[in-house]
């Protein structure tokens, strides 16, 4: 009975650490795409930066706050 019951609670153990296993890969996933999403919105807000520097003053400032609006939004999403 004793070894029964042992063996059990090895088991238990075992699938608790293969669910936290799970669930920190799972976690590491989302971090990895939400890093990827930060990355690319970065990348795009430095080809905006780029173009908005070749563009004139008075496009850049009417356009500026619409993109960075634009990004903001497009990386919460």
């Amino acid at each position: 009975m004793a070894a029964a019951l042992a063996r059990s609670r090895r088991e238990d153990a075992h699938a608790l650490i293969e669910a936290g296993r799970m669930s920190v890969a799972g976690v590491q996933a989302l971090l990895e795409r939400r890093i990827d999403t930060l990355r690319e919105a970065l990348s795009e807000l430095r080809a905006v930066g780029k173009l908005m520097s070749h563009a004139g003053a008075r496009e850049t400032v009417a356009h500026v706050d619409e993109l960075a609006r634009g990004a903001v939004e497009l990386t919460l999403a």
